[in-house]
């Protein structure tokens, strides 16, 4: 992903690369969620990912969809 980052000059296209990323480590992070026993497991992964979706570079506006799907997520358990 860093060399194609490195390739990209215009910043649209540099953020959807990024974006695109943040999907698919999203969508990672939600199966293996969905394969964990116990929901301390679960919350744990899913505080994890929250965290460092909303600390890396892309800004929280452009990945409102994965942070709505981790919050969700978390919902779920505590319902």
């Amino acid at each position: 992903m860093r060399a194609g980052l490195d390739r990209l000059t215009l910043q649209d296209l540099r953020d959807q690369l990024l974006l695109e990323a943040s999907r698919i480590e999203v969508d990672a992070v939600l199966e293996k969620v969905d394969g964990l026993r116990t929901a301390a497991a679960k919350r744990r992964h899913l505080l994890v990912a929250l965290e460092a979706l909303r600390a890396d570079d892309i800004p929280d506006d452009l990945q409102a969809q994965q942070i709505r799907w981790l919050e969700e997520a978390l919902a779920a358990l505590e319902a």
